[in-house]
């Protein structure tokens, strides 16, 4: 989320997978079954400035806690499931189809395969409304 501080973002991002240091596909944490979270504090932030900033420049946080099962069912629900995700990233890998991929507005949400970030992670991009509607906890925290 801090990469887009004030940009009021209607997404939220999880990482499907990535390039590691070793220059080996890794799983990214959203279907990682060896990760024990049970849910995402997802966050939105409002700041006095973009880059270099400290927690003082914060005026807005908007947090979503969310179950990651629910997360997972959402997906399931259009389905996309684990194995299907990563078939969709192997092919978007094969075919180096960077940018937002699988976009259709009867579904919440969408690929993005990041070109310019060295790790290259493919992600799920699930929008805010649909999460929120998912999420146990949505708040607006204000300095």
């Amino acid at each position: 989320a801090a990469h887009f501080v004030n940009k009021n973002i209607p997404t939220f991002a999880f990482e499907l997978d990535f390039i590691g240091i070793d220059g080996k596909l890794k799983e990214g944490w959203l279907f990682d079954e060896k990760k024990e979270t049970e849910y995402y504090l997802l966050s939105w932030i409002r700041a006095a400035k973009t880059k270099g900033f400290s927690c003082d420049d914060i005026s807005q946080l908007e947090v979503l806690l969310v179950d990651r099962l629910k997360v997972v069912g959402l997906l399931k629900e259009f389905g996309l499931d684990k194995n299907r995700a990563k078939e969709i990233s192997r092919n978007l890998r094969m075919k180096n189809q960077f940018g937002p991929t699988y976009k259709n507005p009867n579904i919440p949400f969408y690929f993005y395969f990041t070109e310019h970030l060295t790790e290259r992670p493919i992600n799920i991009v699930i929008r805010k409304s649909a999460l929120i509607r998912l999420g146990a906890l949505h708040k607006f925290i204000t300095r």
